[in-house]
């Protein structure tokens, strides 16, 4: 059976809607199909009849960060017309499906080498920051070590000072 014929009509889609499993039915023809259910809270694919639920719950009593995960379980679906089989694809479109697979190889091959080279420039830059970082680090120790020499010496002068204008004063 082609994919894009209903399940229970045996025609084409009209509103193509998707039950959980996957399977594609009309909308009319599901809704009527769901209707004759004498459940109303569950009812079953008419194509492999896989249970699924049609309740869906009053969002005014779930939590909004749940709202999300709440989906209704039947789902349009939209199909462009290019999406349908082609029934007799002319033997110039396996040319040009050839010519189009060439073509996008050697775009693939042209970023794997972009890639390639943008991963080099990252390790170079990450390279390059890392040797600088180090330089930065070694540079803060050398300025405190200068710094701790600085105020060590500051302090033998003061005190040196203090020595000279005592025996001056003598």
């Amino acid at each position: 059976m082609d994919a894009l014929t209903c399940g229970i009509c045996l025609e084409s889609l009209r509103v193509p809607v998707s039950t959980p499993c996957g399977h594609l039915c009309c909308e009319a023809c599901l809704t009527s199909y769901i209707e004759a259910s004498p459940d109303a809270l569950n009812a079953s694919c008419p194509s492999c009849r896989a249970s699924f639920s049609i309740a869906i719950p009053d969002l005014r009593f779930v939590p909004k960060k749940y709202h999300s995960l709440i989906l209704p379980s039947i789902r349009r679906v939209f199909i462009s017309q290019s999406a349908q089989p082609d029934p007799d694809p002319a033997p110039d479109s396996h040319h040009d499906l050839r010519t189009q697979v060439a073509r996008l190889t050697d775009k693939i091959d042209a970023l794997v080498q972009d890639k390639a080279l943008l991963v080099d420039r990252c390790d170079a830059s990450i390279r390059a920051s890392q040797a600088h970082a180090q330089r930065e680090r070694d540079e803060r120790l050398a300025k405190e070590r200068l710094e701790r020499d600085l105020r060590a010496l500051r302090k033998k002068y003061d005190g040196l000072k203090g020595k000279y204008n005592a025996l001056k004063t003598m």
